[in-house]
């Protein structure tokens, strides 16, 4: 679908493309036939090198680092990682951020704490039904997106398991009911509507020439809302 979509698209003849792709790390091939001068694009939350188009991103690794290290301050050393495809972009710095955050306290990386999940609610239920059955389970977990996240509370709760008090959560993503929810669920928020906003800016300077030179990377910083889901200190 997503081919078929830019194809109508370029079709239409539009001035200029903002491209959220699959987030694999290689880029889609219909990008390798595309003429950069006629159409401009700005990518969202993707970096290709090698394409003349600028990108606007987030900064996964660091929202992983400093989720990971707030799970770290609050005495957890056993922090399990559920996350995505290690092929698509976004997780894999997400994955990178937490090993960082480990590493960095002098822990190491344990496998069987790290589980990779499709990305959706009941991938996100099976994989943290998974760690928490381990001998040594995990003591808190840190969850690599919303719909996962949702997974995860619901396997928490199907296990009896008391959450902060047994386990602590920090969800890469924020919704909305993460803050209306018991308990409430800390989480990494992204700058949507700045992500967007900024993309577009940047696509319409690119489409009047206001702007040309070669491509460029805006990064913007993600926010750490903590709430009840890791405020109980770890002290077992």
């Amino acid at each position: 679908k997503e081919e078929a979509y830019y194809r109508t698209l370029c079709a239409k003849r539009v001035d200029g493309l903002l491209l959220i792709t699959r987030a694999s790390v290689d880029p889609p091939p219909y990008l390798f036939r595309h003429n950069w001068e006629a159409t401009p694009v700005v990518f969202i939350n993707r970096v290709y090198p090698g394409f003349q188009a600028d990108s606007v991103v987030v900064d996964n690794l660091d929202g992983s680092y400093r989720a990971v290290c707030h799970l770290l301050d609050k005495g957890h050393r056993r922090i399990g990682l559920v996350g995505g495809a290690a092929d698509h972009v976004m997780f894999r710095q997400r994955h990178l951020g937490y090993e960082r955050a480990l590493r960095e306290r002098g822990l190491q990386i344990e496998k069987e704490l790290m589980r990779d999940a499709r990305m959706d609610a009941p991938s996100g239920y099976e994989e943290t039904r998974v760690l928490l059955s381990l001998t040594a389970r995990p003591t808190a977990l840190f969850v690599c997106n919303a719909l996962m996240t949702m997974g995860a509370l619901r396997a928490i709760f199907d296990l009896g398991i008391r959450c902060p008090g047994e386990i602590a959560l920090v969800s890469f993503d924020d919704l909305e009911w993460f803050n209306y929810i018991q308990p409430r669920v800390s989480a990494v928020a992204q700058p949507t509507y700045e992500l967007g906003a900024r993309a577009a800016e940047r696509l319409l300077r690119r489409i009047s020439e206001e702007q040309t030179g070669p491509p460029e990377r805006e990064t913007l910083t993600t926010e750490l809302w903590v709430r009840e889901s890791s405020v109980s200190t770890w002290d077992h």
